[in-house]
């Protein structure tokens, strides 16, 4: 999976010739989790009290995130699961973590309900831990 997929590349001439240039990274796995949210019903009434600031656990990042206590949440669909786990449990900077070191480093960044035995389950079925 590609970690960066999008780029947004902008150049222009500054006073007396100079280039100058704005580069900017997207990562394609949140904006997909962040596309995604707008499908789950669930999220969108949590998208609400975030809104109407019923609820301090919820709120809106500055990219339309749905964030629960600052972590991304993510959405009940089981191939945005499935990327993150593949992310963090097989990546070549991670190397196969337990369960345990899995989901602390998971849950440092993510939110969605059950995440801990999901992970766990996620884990028990890769034949190299």
């Amino acid at each position: 999976m590609d970690f960066i997929k999008d780029f947004n590349i902008q150049l222009s001439m500054g006073e007396e010739n100079t280039l100058l240039g704005n580069l900017s990274m997207e990562p394609s796995l949140l904006r997909q989790i962040i596309e995604t949210q707008e499908q789950d019903e669930e999220l969108q009434k949590c998208y609400l009290k975030a809104q109407e600031n019923n609820d301090p656990r919820w709120d809106v990042g500055s990219d339309g995130g749905i964030r629960c206590r600052n972590r991304i949440c993510i959405p009940n669909k089981l191939d945005i699961k499935q990327a993150v786990l593949n992310e963090a449990h097989r990546s070549k900077l991670t190397i196969h973590p337990g369960r345990t070191k899995i989901y602390q480093d998971v849950k440092r960044h993510y939110w969605w309900n059950n995440m801990k035995r999901e992970i766990a389950a996620y884990v028990a079925k890769c034949l190299t831990c």
